[in-house]
């Protein structure tokens, strides 16, 4: 009867099946934040899919569009400023393109003056491609999570570009202890001259040698002596590290998760 008992047990185990696989939050609250000189940032009209082509991002453990809108609302944030800015979804769509997933996101920030005129806008748009792992829908999720991390991977990236380089005038400064610039140092720089200790621009010159004073040939007033030669170099010293060995550095580049690639982004025409 034990034995019948456990029998049974793992036959309803195995009818219940395994648990559905559970994926983190796509969070990026550690990313810096990005303030606008605005009084407040809102968010446009919601994404819906458009266009032909088997739309997928529905089934995805996070949608694309609510992730991109979480991103969007904790990295930029107002100052305090005038006028508003309006972040909108353009685009957050996964297409199943045969046996690819075909990612897509874009978003834009508008900076709007109080009467609503548009005063500058960025937008940063990215796109990826997964290969199908298998059609089952546990396959389906996980490459779907994967791309949709991928896809937020690089517009975290482009969006913080887009809006130093386009919204720059908005951007405030991300730390108000920043310390001042120092004094604007002047060297000599003219050829063959003697090398002298950089000055502070607005310090009083260098203090001419006593009278009776002996200076060497070839010195200037007002400035130290050279400083000795470096040993010469050999012709060893001028290999690149590892030359001679058989050996070559290692170059570290980054790179996507394993079968996701990246493709350029669609420019408007």
């Amino acid at each position: 009867m034990p034995r019948l008992a456990a029998l049974a047990l793992l036959l309803l185990l195995a009818a219940c099946g395994a648990p559905p696989q559970s994926f983190p939050q796509l969070d990026y609250g550690y990313l810096s934040r990005l303030p606008l000189d605005v009084g407040r940032v809102e968010m446009g009209p919601p994404w819906a899919p458009r266009g032909a082509g088997q739309h997928v991002e529905y089934l995805a453990p996070e949608p694309p569009d609510a992730v991109l809108e979480r991103m969007a609302r904790t990295r930029l944030i107002a100052s305090g400023g005038k006028g508003y800015a309006r972040v909108t979804v353009e685009d957050a769509s996964i297409v199943l393109a045969n046996t690819d997933y075909d990612g897509t996101m874009a978003l834009r920030v508008a900076i709007h003056d109080n009467a609503g005129k548009t005063l500058a806008t960025a937008e940063a748009r990215v796109a990826a491609v997964r290969p199908m792992t298998d059609s089952g829908s546990a396959a389906q999720r996980s490459d779907l999570y994967i791309l949709t991390k991928t896809l937020m991977d690089q517009i975290n990236v482009e969006l913080e570009y887009q809006v130093r380089h386009k919204l720059a005038k908005y951007l405030m400064a991300t730390s108000a202890t920043a310390p001042a610039p120092g004094p604007v140092q002047i060297q000599n720089l003219t050829p063959g001259a003697a090398a002298a200790a950089p000055t502070t621009a607005g310090a009083p010159a260098a203090a001419a040698p006593a009278a009776g004073a002996t200076l060497p040939s070839d010195a200037v007033p007002g400035m130290a002596a050279p400083p000795p030669a470096p040993p010469a170099l050999g012709a060893h010293d001028l290999l690149p590290q590892g030359a001679g060995t058989g050996v070559i550095p290692e170059q570290k580049l980054g790179t996507l998760p394993v079968g996701v690639k990246q493709i350029p982004p669609k420019t408007k025409p």
